[in-house]
Parts: C-alpha cells; sequence; structure tokens
C-alpha cells in the first residue's frame, strides 16, 4: 500500500515540476474504474481507523494536483469528484495534516511563509520543499 501511495505523490511531483502528466492520467490515480485499485478505493478498504487522516491528507493533496493539471491544459469537463475540489481544499488537507501529528503545526508555518515570501514559485523552491516533505516521511 505504501509503495502505491509514494508512486501516486512522486507522480504529483512530476506534475508540480513538468506540468506533466495530465489530469486523466492522475485521475486514475485516485479511481482507475475497477473494484481493486484507485486510492478512493484503498481508503475505502483500509480498516485501520488511525489511517483516517492520513488518507485525508493524501486525496486532498492528489485530488488538488489532479484538478490543476485539468485547468492547466483548460479541460472542459472534470471527473465529479473533481469538479468539486476548491481552494478550501488546500486549508483542509493542513487541518487534517496538523491533527496527524501536532508537530507539523511548526513545519507548516514554516513552509507558508517561505511561500509567502517568494514572488514567484520557481523549480528550486518546489524541491526544497519536496526535500523537506520527504524527511518527514
Amino acid at each position: 500500500m505504501n509503495e502505491k501511495i509514494n508512486v501516486t505523490l512522486n507522480i504529483c511531483w512530476e506534475w508540480m515540476e513538468t506540468g506533466i502528466p495530465t489530469g486523466d492520467e492522475i485521475y486514475k490515480l485516485l479511481d482507475d474504474g475497477t473494484e481493486f485499485g484507485g486510492l478512493f478505493i484503498n481508503m475505502q478498504m483500509d480498516e485501520e481507523y488511525r489511517n483516517e487522516l492520513k488518507w485525508d491528507c493524501i486525496i486532498d493533496a492528489v485530488s488538488y494536483i489532479c484538478q490543476q493539471a485539468y485547468l492547466l491544459n483548460n479541460e472542459k469537463y472534470l471527473p465529479a469528484p473533481i469538479e468539486n475540489v476548491s481552494e478550501e481544499i488546500i486549508e483542509h488537507c493542513l487541518q487534517t495534516f496538523e491533527k496527524i501529528n501536532p508537530q507539523n503545526e511548526v513545519f507548516i508555518k514554516k513552509v507558508t511563509e517561505y511561500l509567502n515570501s517568494l514572488d514567484e514559485i520557481e523549480k528550486e523552491d518546489i524541491g526544497v520543499i519536496r526535500s523537506v516533505l520527504r524527511g518527514l516521511m
């Protein structure tokens, strides 16, 4: 399971750095159209209560990236779960991330301050954030 999540998050990072893959390709990671795969199904099948908040964060992050990939390509039609994604999902993701471990509040604050200090986000900035996040995993 962790491998599938890591692969999905790596694909999302790839999109942030390169704009590739497409929204459809990212969406298939969430819902592959079967009852056996996709993160939506994996989340529903996970019986560990303590994983609920982790799944919320992962699904929020991947859904947001997926929506951005669709919007970048000026797609008119988005899958229903992605169509309903709003900017509020970022706040929900951060709040959930903090609930997982209250010490994450310090990390969130540092990343937010760093991002707010930038006029524009460059590839190098994404690399810095990625390195820090990998250290938390």
